[in-house]
């Protein structure tokens, strides 16, 4: 096979030079049409996990504007809890103690106040009475019940005749059965 060579050497660099600017024209508007099409992926990308972010921030401040709610509901309630467990700590039943004061006086012995202490296991009687044989008998009924002890009945309280205004000061034995 014979080659014939008609063409110059000027033509041949300049037909090769355009092969090569077609050949990097071709391969830059490929990395160009990807590079365009990266973007658009990452941009479609971004606006979505923006919007997704946006929804789960609502998401999100919804639950916690309830689960705050809940927590103060939860607080409240513990510290009522808290607070009824305080009372019946303390709880005693002094209707006890009034039906045996009622038991042991008479109709001529007015109760007008009664200050039980459950902390001192302690009572503090005031009233009148309308004769002095009844406020000894009043007294001597107390002295009598295993329910009270360590009777303090001043001399003062006897003086008068009729119409004797009393304090009478005692232990109280019955709180530590009484305690729940």
């Amino acid at each position: 096979m014979i080659t014939l060579n008609l063409v110059p050497e000027a033509i041949k660099k300049q037909v090769k030079t355009k092969e090569y600017f077609a050949v990097l024209a071709r391969v830059s508007n490929t990395l160009v049409m990807l590079t365009v099409t990266i973007a658009l992926i990452l941009f479609s990308s971004s606006w979505f996990m923006h919007k997704h972010y946006n929804y789960q921030l609502e998401r999100a401040s919804a639950v916690n504007t309830t689960s705050v709610s809940y927590e103060k509901q939860v607080t409240e309630i513990n510290t009522l809890l808290s607070d009824v467990i305080k009372v019946q700590e303390d709880y005693f039943k002094y209707t006890h103690i009034i039906k045996l004061l009622m038991g042991i006086s008479n109709s001529g012995i007015k109760l007008s106040t009664v200050n039980i202490s459950s902390k001192t296991g302690s009572i503090e009687i005031r009233g009148n009475a309308l004769t002095r044989d009844e406020l000894l008998s009043f007294h001597e009924l107390m002295e009598k019940d295993k329910n009270f002890d360590k009777i303090d009945f001043p001399k003062t309280n006897i003086l008068q005749r009729e119409n004797i205004s009393f304090t009478i000061k005692a232990n109280i034995t019955i709180f530590d059965n009484e305690k729940n």
